[in-house]
């Protein structure tokens, strides 16, 4: 059985060899199915479900519907949510963090990816991020261990820091240089990719 704790030291072990060179990393969620069966299963409902709405409905609609399995097509049960960190430079995963309770968010989950990636880049600069991490509390965190976040904000944000100086020092480097900020910014695909590589590889 491979706990938890394992993973953090193979983190530790893979990255040794480029702790000093990786300045910037990038932060993104996902979900991944238990079973593959499961996962199929769930794509195989949701086509069956759209063919069954294009067709015309028959007077008796219970009738009619009755052999269709009855189930919640927004289910996320056989889903784990996962938090990464990726080192832009070198693609390794600097920090994770996995969770099958689906009450905990993203944002939650965050934290322990991003201490982990501190402890395995102690030199590292910038943290990128999706709209998702752009919450106040989560910019002035890793603002107050001296990075610089590059979070996209959103479209309704104000420069109304609310006692979170660290939110209202990232939005004002994106006012002040947004071509040089948005090209920081923009390496965050690459832990999507890894996100990508990681599900097609498992």
């Amino acid at each position: 059985m491979v706990y938890f704790y394992d993973f953090i030291i193979v983190f530790l072990v893979t990255n040794e060899c480029v702790e000093t060179e990786e300045i910037t990393c990038s932060f993104d969620g996902t979900g991944h199915s238990a079973s593959n069966k499961e996962n199929y299963a769930d794509k195989r409902q949701k086509q069956n479900s759209k063919k069954n709405q294009k067709k015309t409905k028959p007077a008796n609609d219970e009738q009619s519907y009755a052999s269709f399995p009855i189930t919640n097509l927004n289910s996320n049960r056989g889903f784990s949510y996962c938090v990464m960190g990726i080192g832009v430079k070198y693609k390794l995963i600097s920090g994770m963090s996995v969770c099958p309770d689906h009450s905990l968010g993203e944002t939650t989950m965050f934290l322990e990816a991003y201490f982990q990636t501190l402890r395995n880049y102690p030199y590292i600069e910038n943290v990128l991020g999706d709209g998702i991490y752009a919450a106040r509390w989560i910019t002035d965190i890793v603002s107050k261990t001296h990075l610089t976040p590059y979070f996209l904000p959103k479209s309704n944000v104000t420069f109304q820091s609310k006692g979170f100086s660290g939110c209202y020092d990232m939005l004002y480097s994106l006012w002040d240089d947004p071509q040089k900020w948005l090209e920081q910014y923009h390496m965050r695909s690459i832990s999507e990719t890894v996100n990508s590589m990681v599900k097609c590889r498992f």
